[in-house]
């Protein structure tokens, strides 16, 4: 089946840069809004509207406070202390933001000794707007597991109330509420190098005001694993932590765009190109060719969605296109390209 649509090239670029970002109700959500760039403060509430639901100090980081952009010394230097709450490279590790100049970072799991044996850190928020009652949203963001951690979890979750959890801003530990979302007990988070998405449908009790995010498992209860790689030494990295850092927080009514969600199975080359382009993308069907009027100038079906699938591309004029590719539910892969 052939999709067949009139629509200018500007709007279409605006509507794909900003449509999930226009419902986004998660203010600051990528924390690139601060308050002050001071390379030894970098608690979150420095970061507002978020802030920590308890007595516990989740981070943020930013590469304002950065003074030499160096290339990351871990595993070489594993104590990583000349940036504190720097991006790239921080006390904790070193990490590029998923998007723009900053994310936060926190403890889900810390059993320390005596008082600190069930230390849990919270990001929490206030919403934009309530949840609507009975309306489904997606609720997604991204982490990443500090170069430093010597454990991975998978206590990540997500706590949805209408109301401030003021009872518990005095602790420092587990709140012990249950919480809306969970992830997977078995999917654990160690991917240190990349961004890791965890991602929910949500149907809203109704009046939802506050997010919070964390883990509300006691750290006896906690599931861990081991996440220091074997040819790496265990010297300088924090006794049995769990360390992430998060970005892009979202809760909307946009489920994850194809670009966050089959990018990694979606080829188009050469790019730019000229007399043929190639698409290749498990589960593509058809696709389309605009041109910087919006015009469609070519279009047509991908047979062989497993391979590659070569597109005569002689008789379109040098210049700058979109090529829309079509999966089914409607999910399309956008992505603009050059003929010379």
């Amino acid at each position: 089946m052939i999709y067949r649509f009139s629509i200018s090239l500007v709007f279409l670029l605006v509507v794909c840069s900003l449509r999930a970002q226009v419902d986004n109700l998660v203010p600051n959500s990528s924390f690139e809004e601060r308050d002050e760039c001071d390379p030894n403060y970098g608690e979150l509430d420095d970061a507002p509207p978020w802030f920590s639901a308890t007595m516990a100090t989740p981070d943020v980081y930013h590469r304002c406070t950065v003074v030499l952009d160096d290339d990351c010394p871990y595993p070489e230097n594993q104590t990583l202390d000349p940036w504190l709450f720097g991006v790239p490279v921080s006390a904790f590790g070193c990490q590029e933001p998923r998007s723009g100049d900053g994310y936060a970072g926190f403890l889900p799991y810390s059993p320390g000794p005596q008082a600190w044996n069930d230390w849990s850190e919270y990001l929490a928020v206030e919403l934009q707007d309530v949840l609507n009652e009975g309306e489904v949203y997606y609720i997604r963001f991204y982490l990443s597991l500090a170069e430093r951690s010597s454990k991975a979890t998978s206590a990540i979750q997500v706590l949805l109330v209408d109301s401030l959890l003021s009872q518990y801003s005095g602790l420092n530990s587990t709140i012990p509420v249950a919480a809306s979302l969970s992830n997977t007990p078995s999917n654990f988070i160690d991917e240190k190098d990349d961004w890791t998405l965890l991602q929910w449908e949500y149907v809203a009790q109704g009046g939802e005001r506050y997010l919070y995010i964390g883990n509300f498992i006691p750290n006896s209860e906690t599931p861990t694993i081991n996440a220091i790689p074997s040819d790496v030494i265990d010297e300088n990295h924090f006794d049995d932590d769990a360390y992430y850092y998060i970005d892009d927080v979202y809760i909307g009514q946009t489920p994850v765009s194809v670009s966050e969600d089959i990018v990694e199975r979606v080829r188009v080359f050469p790019n730019p190109f000229q007399s043929s382009l190639t698409v290749n993308g498990f589960g593509a069907e058809t696709f389309q060719i605009y041109d910087a009027k919006g015009v469609v100038v070519l279009e047509g079906d991908l047979i062989n969605s497993k391979f590659d699938n070569r597109i005569n591309t002689a008789n379109l004029d040098v210049g700058f296109y979109l090529i829309v590719i079509y999966f089914e539910n409607n999910v399309e892969y956008i992505e603009r390209i050059l003929k010379w």
